[in-house]
């Protein structure tokens, strides 16, 4: 069960990658916003706008916008549809100007899910792992067997739903989700994720 691999572009000093499978979308500087403030808002076609101060705004200030939309109620905030890398911290950023689209999708299996840290690192904060189907069976695998690194899964993103310390693992039946949300709790060990779709 090989992970997706999603597009990606990087635009003006920040590497975005889709996160939801289907839903690549174009990144999109517009002036008239003020640093620091910067708005963000998505279309219907699930493009993502942000309005920023020309020049001023940075991309750390792009990077902070778009990860305070998420998590959303329906998944499509701009911070629900992509994961960013700030690769040129503090570089000023411009507009009007617009990406090119993303690059790089490998389709995805629909039958199956894997996931691991050479994928998604974890970090203190939740990381969205969408499945492309409901899944059935769930495993999940904390193979840090020599630390104290401790793994925290939520089915929405907000609460903690269940904690697997150092080697501990744990298969869940009639799953009947498409998305999962894991974070360390106190050091990011290395896990897995597996999902089957019946």
């Amino acid at each position: 069960m090989p992970a997706y691999i999603y597009p990606s572009v990087t635009f003006q000093g920040i590497t975005f990658t889709a996160t939801q499978w289907g839903k690549f979308p174009l990144i999109n500087f517009t002036a008239g916003g003020t640093a620091g403030f910067e708005v963000v808002t998505v279309d219907a076609s699930h493009n993502i706008y942000v309005q920023i101060q020309s020049g001023v705004s940075t991309t750390d200030m792009v990077v902070a916008a778009i990860q305070a939309t998420s998590p959303s109620v329906d998944k499509n905030s701009a911070g629900d549809l992509v994961s960013m890398v700030n690769t040129t911290p503090g570089a000023f950023v411009t507009a009007p100007a617009t990406s090119s689209a993303m690059t790089g999708a490998v389709a995805p299996n629909v039958l199956g899910y894997y996931m691991d840290q050479n994928g998604t690192p974890l970090t203190s904060s939740f990381q969205t792992l969408f499945f492309q189907f409901s899944a059935r069976y769930c495993m999940i695998v904390n193979d840090d067997t020599s630390g104290s690194n401790k793994l925290v899964f939520s089915w929405d993103g907000i609460n903690n739903h269940g904690i697997l310390g150092p080697g501990q693992s744990m298969m869940i039946d009639t799953v009947n989700a498409n998305v999962i949300f894991l974070k360390d709790m106190n050091g990011a060990p290395a896990y897995r994720l597996m999902a089957k779709a019946f």
